[in-house]
């Protein structure tokens, strides 16, 4: 073998080696810029995750004091089963995003229905208080995790 043959049989090599090197970068900066996507992406649905997580508790409020504003310290409520509906659409329309504390008093919220349409009692103390504990917090910018 002589010189020349030599010589281009490792330009050869040291081109293939040289694509290879390139390739294997190239994946790791696809790889790289894919991580940092999904980041944002992942950042974003956190930041909007807790809009609505704020907007949530912030309509509960709305409702639950409209509802305790004549007693605050009853235990039963009359209410219009659209006010039941409103609330119960709202829990729906946000059951990701809402604590398990408040689902669970929701959950446990005792619903009577009257003799005369459309009056419902509704005992849910629990609830009441959950939604404050919430919504206090959220004033403070600093909602509750669940343990």
């Amino acid at each position: 073998m002589d010189t020349s043959t030599f010589l281009a049989i490792l330009g050869i090599c040291g081109t293939l080696l040289g694509a290879l090197i390139g390739a294997g970068v190239g994946l790791y900066g696809l790889k790289q810029q894919d991580e940092r996507r999904n980041k944002r992406e992942d950042e974003k649905k956190a930041t909007l995750d807790k809009r609505r997580k704020d907007s949530a508790y912030r309509q509960l409020k709305a409702h639950t004091d409209s509802i305790t504003a004549l007693d605050p310290r009853a235990t039963q409520y009359s209410i219009r089963s659209e006010q039941l509906d409103a609330m119960n659409s709202l829990i729906i329309q946000n059951f990701d995003v809402l604590d398990e504390s408040t689902r669970g008093a929701w959950d446990t919220k005792g619903v009577a229905y009257s003799s005369t349409p459309p009056w419902i009692t509704l005992t849910f103390a629990a609830f009441v208080r959950d939604i404050n504990d919430h919504y206090e917090a959220l004033r403070y910018n600093a909602i509750p995790t669940e343990s």
